[in-house]
């Protein structure tokens, strides 16, 4: 069944934005009565919460026109490839600013940094720009926010996909940085709907948006356990090339590169090494664009 935005938001207000219900729940019925009835009774849920999910819809509706808010479900023809061929795809991308989704790279890392990580940061993405590749990152506070500081100074395209709904900006530190991204011809990206509080779950699965829609995946400091790991497994999940600048030695005693020396030390076939302006350019180059899908990992 094809479902249109309003019965997406309601469904998603249901389940709690349970996209695997819901996708699953759509295939299997051709009527959106019978779809939702089935549904409330075998997931026993109340009339209280039926009713609510009813008026937050029609709510969210509202404030999606009111913020100016544009949306793309997964079943309209211009829904990007990129995420269409992952597995757990959004089933609504809503977005601010201008979408465009050709040369883009994924810059990301820990939002602790030392005090290297802007400089380098800002190189790579000056970088990026001489190779006309725009810049994903998730606009956290850290390497994110250099991220895109950088390209909008340099005038270069650069798309924030945000953890929660676009009617707030999380840090609200970097509503300036949001607004500056919309104003150069960026892009402000999310999955979520108002009013749904997915916790820790929502950034871990914003990291697979960055991954998804970029054709390279760049961290610059990381942790072996930080959170960005987890957009290096999407990227490697998405067969997407993943490039690590190598740590001098000095770097190397720095802990915010040890997330990079463990990709490094642990090769795969998605990644590659650069360690300077040279290498790097040779590495995008020769890279090119993948093919975007997702194993079923």
């Amino acid at each position: 069944m094809i479902l249109n935005l309003k019965q997406i938001i309601l469904l998603k207000y249901l389940t709690k934005y349970n996209i695997k219900i819901i996708k699953d729940y759509a295939n299997l019925y051709e009527d959106f009565d019978t779809l939702l009835f089935s549904l409330i009774q075998n997931f026993l849920i109340s009339d209280k919460v039926v009713n609510e999910s009813y008026v937050f819809s029609e709510i969210a509706i509202d404030k999606l026109k009111y913020y100016d808010i544009q949306t793309i479900t997964c079943f309209d023809d211009d829904y990007p490839i990129q995420l269409k061929r992952i597995n757990d795809s959004p089933l609504v991308i809503y977005y601010k600013g201008v979408l465009k989704l050709d040369k883009l790279a994924a810059v990301v890392g820990s939002r602790k940094v030392s005090k290297h990580g802007k400089k380098i940061t800002y190189q790579i993405v000056d970088w990026l720009n001489e190779l006309n590749f725009g810049v994903v990152s998730g606009l956290a506070l850290g390497i994110d926010t250099f991220a895109h500081e950088k390209a909008v100074q340099n005038k270069q395209y650069t798309i924030a996909v945000l953890p929660n709904s676009l009617d707030s900006i999380y840090p609200p530190t970097n509503f300036k940085l949001a607004n500056e991204i919309i104003e150069s011809g960026g892009c402000l990206v999310s999955e979520m709907i108002f009013g749904i509080n997915r916790g820790n779950q929502s950034f871990v699965q914003r990291n697979r948006i960055q991954a998804a829609l970029s054709d390279t995946v760049i961290p610059i400091e990381m942790g072996v356990n930080s959170g960005t790991m987890h957009t290096i497994d999407f990227a490697k999940r998405y067969k997407k090339n993943i490039a690590l600048f190598k740590p001098t030695p000095m770097l190397s005693e720095i802990e915010n590169y040890f997330g990079i020396l463990h990709l490094i030390n642990n090769p795969h076939q998605f990644q590659s090494i650069f360690t300077d302006r040279d290498s790097f350019f040779n590495l995008i180059n020769s890279l090119g664009t993948t093919e975007q899908f997702d194993l079923g990992i």
